[in-house]
């Protein structure tokens, strides 16, 4: 799977109102910095095919999942944070349920 797909994946478990908080290393909307995202985006594509994304790219695959709100923060620490909001979709029913 890929993560690109993980939101998708998620949307439907998540209530109207609620929220996804992705924990991840955030490259500067130039793609150039800061200097550790770089390296980790170079090491996860060399061991899994992956790389670390900029805010706004999370914001476009939250936002296609059904998130609202998307929001990042520079934590200081060993990764950053993503938070976003579930939206609700113009045919959901009032009474909205988790699928089994």
């Amino acid at each position: 799977m890929q993560a690109a797909n993980i939101p998708c994946i998620l949307a439907p478990y998540a209530l109207t109102g609620g929220a996804i908080l992705v924990c991840e290393m955030l490259l500067d909307e130039c793609g150039t910095s800061p200097s550790n995202a770089l390296l980790q985006s170079l090491n996860m594509l060399t061991q899994t095919h992956g790389r670390e994304r900029k805010l706004s790219e999370f914001r476009q695959l939250l936002e296609a999942a059904g998130f609202s709100g998307v929001e990042g923060r520079r934590t200081g620490a060993g990764l950053d944070a993503v938070v976003a909001i579930k939206r609700r979709s113009d045919n959901s029913a009032d009474t909205e349920q988790v699928p089994q």
